[in-house]
């Protein structure tokens, strides 16, 4: 999948995966983007704290995977992927809660033939691959 610049990334990765009735895969990408918004899971505060990140970064590692079952769509696909990126200020990494694409990001989508799921796990509050 090649995306175009402005396109919001998750976005784009779930409509794609949607329109193509993939329920569950493998993601991994590289490219450019001019801002995102990162995160990372606090045990502390059982949330998840986002941060945004503004300018021009390379995506130097973006993986994840699709995953049937998202909680606020139980028909929709569920994107999850944690990104690395590097810019003016060195390198910045977390969950991948969106991120704009500058120039293009290129994507590689393997597909599964079995359908992965998540469910929530109760200990930690989130929803885990199960």
């Amino acid at each position: 999948m090649f995306t175009e610049p402005d396109e919001e990334l998750i976005a784009g990765l779930t409509g794609f995966a949607a329109t193509n009735n993939i329920q569950s895969g493998r993601l991994q990408a590289t490219g450019s983007v001019s801002g995102a918004t990162l995160a990372w899971w606090s045990d502390l505060t059982k949330q998840v704290e986002k941060y945004n990140v503004d300018g021009q970064y390379e995506l130097v590692s973006f993986l994840g995977n699709i995953a049937a079952a998202n909680p606020a769509d139980p028909n929709a696909p569920r994107i999850h992927a944690h990104a690395v990126m590097t810019g003016p200020g060195g390198i910045v990494a977390g969950h991948a809660v969106s991120l704009t694409v500058r120039a293009s990001v290129e994507v590689n989508v393997t597909v599964f033939e079995q359908t992965v799921t998540r469910t929530k796990n109760d200990a930690f509050g989130l929803y885990l691959l199960g």
